[in-house]
Formats: structure tokens, sequence, C-alpha cells
């Protein structure tokens, strides 16, 4: 065996680092700016949700519209605004699903970086009313396998209810939780948060 062929596998396996960093770079880059950086923030303004730290990584899950059907949708791939719900789509739950969809339009050209997930905790009751799937085009709906695992993953202390509490989640492309929003939290402030998020990690 010469040295060329013995450092063959040693060159592989940094090719396979370099890409890995290559593709994780963008996200990674724009949490440390926007967490702990001013950067971009004109005057130092600070970001208007809680910061889950470390982040927790999700499972990727199949997304299907309202309707059930399958757009090949998963939960890695873009920033995703999450609800949780468990049982039908209540009052509370259609505003917050209007909030979600003026949150990802006024995100204007990067808004197709964005998804909105309606994360159904008790999997085949998150049924949307003729008049939510018409005001609510493109929201997108997940199944958890195992919603009390999962569950568990958006629990911000030990007896937290995320169900009850009516929170956002903000969902990096890798899967990552990254953000959590109160149910009075300003929208405004949620648009801000995702506007420096999109900005850093892309140039569209």
């Amino acid at each position: 065996m010469n040295a060329d062929t013995a450092a063959a596998p040693q060159r592989q396996r940094w090719i396979l680092v370099l890409l890995v960093i290559l593709f994780a770079a963008p996200v990674t880059l724009a949490w440390v700016l926007f967490f702990f950086t001013d950067v971009g923030r004109n005057g130092g303004g600070t970001n208007h949700g809680r910061l889950i730290n470390p982040p927790r990584q999700l499972p990727d899950m199949a997304l299907s519209d309202p309707s059930g059907r399958n757009r090949n949708a998963t939960l890695y791939g873009k920033w995703s605004l999450v609800y949780l719900v468990d049982g039908t789509c209540d009052r509370e739950c259609a505003r917050n699903l209007y909030r979600l969809r003026q949150i990802r339009l006024a995100q204007g050209r990067r808004a197709l970086r964005v998804q909105r997930v309606l994360l159904d905790m008790a999997p085949g009751r998150a049924n949307l009313s003729p008049g939510q799937l018409r005001d609510y085009a493109g929201q997108l709906i997940a199944e958890p396998a195992d919603p009390e695992k999962l569950l568990r993953q958006f629990r911000l202390s030990d007896g937290d209810q995320p169900v009850s509490a009516g929170r956002t989640y903000l969902i990096d492309p890798r899967g990552y939780l990254m953000m959590s929003y109160e149910r009075d939290a300003d929208p405004g402030g949620i648009i801000n948060d995702l506007q420096h998020l999109l900005r850093y990690t892309g140039s569209g």
C-alpha cells in the first residue's frame, strides 16, 4: 500500500467534514449573530421571545395540508413557525393561524423560506373547518408518531403545559427548536426576529 492509497480515506473524511460545515454554517452563523451580538439591530435591540438554550433538535416529520393531502413537505428545510394544538382548532387556534399567516407574509420575498405548521398532539383531531381551509391556505399540519415524547421537547420548565400555554415556536431549517413566544407576544417583535434570521442566512 503506497502513501497515496493510505491517505485516501483521510482525505475523504476531511471532505465529508467540510461538506457538513458548509451546510451548517449559515444557520449556525445566524444563531450566533442573532443571540450573541447586536449586528444588524439598528441600535442594539434584543430578540422578542425566549431563547431555547441549548436548542433542541426535533425529529423530522412529514407535513400535509389541512385536507390531508401529502405535499411532500417536511419539518426540515425551512424556518417553521409552529403552534401546538390538542383537539379541534378552536377560536384561539384560528386567531393564532391568522397571526402566523401575517408574520410569514410580512417577510416579503423571503416568505418562501418560511412555513406555518400546526403540530397536532392528538393526531386526527385537529380538523379545520371549511372556512379555515379557505382562509389559511398553505397551512401545514404535522402529526407526530409519538406525541407525548415530542411534547417534552417543548416544555420550558417542569410541569409546563405547552399546548394550553398557546405559545408560538420557531424552529430552524435543521429542526432545532430555537425560540418560543408567549400567546400575548407582539407579532411585530416576531416579525423582526424572523427578518433578522432570514437576512443572516441567505441573500434572497
